[in-house]
């Protein structure tokens, strides 16, 4: 049974891809209509490739249960999920902005974010760190330390990494 679901949408991937759609597809119709139907084709490409960004990365989908915290991006394609007696600790986080969105190497780990910097960073027993981005940090840290089945004293739990 869910502890927790919340689903957060990628408003900016969103609306860049949007913008970019837009621009292919009247770049391919203009190629279209003079005859280039080599171009009309790549650019045609382009979009069908920009549609398949936006279904796979357009939000991101939390779940954390007394058995796992799962997320996984857009229609479910790209997913992971982390046994909850793999998570010895959590804790909100910053992240820098240069990590950037979607599925990132940071060090010592892994995050999935899809907008914002706000994340919580489920440490693992491995040494590892899983950090997942979302618009609420609080409900989410919430949900994970109360599914965590040695939770541990709250000291650390809310502090900043910056």
């Amino acid at each position: 049974m869910a502890v927790y679901q919340h689903t957060q949408p990628g408003t900016l991937v969103r609306a860049l891809m949007g913008v970019v759609l837009a621009l292919f597809g009247a770049l391919t119709v203009g190629a279209f209509m003079d005859g280039s139907t080599e171009v009309a084709f790549a650019f045609l490409l382009g979009d069908s490739l920009m549609v398949l960004v936006l279904l796979v990365f357009h939000s991101l989908h939390i779940e954390v249960t007394d058995r796992a915290v799962s997320a996984s991006f857009g229609i479910g394609w790209v997913k992971k999920s982390i046994p909850m007696e793999q998570v010895v600790g959590c804790r909100r986080v910053k992240s820098r902005w240069w990590y950037g969105w979607g599925i990132r190497w940071i060090p010592n780990g892994w995050m999935y974010n899809v907008s914002g910097l706000d994340a919580v960073e489920l440490q693992l027993a491995s040494g590892r760190v899983f950090w997942l981005g979302t618009d609420d940090s609080d409900g989410l840290y919430k949900a994970v330390e109360s599914a965590m089945p040695n939770r541990p004293e709250p000291s650390d739990s809310n502090s900043d990494r910056s």
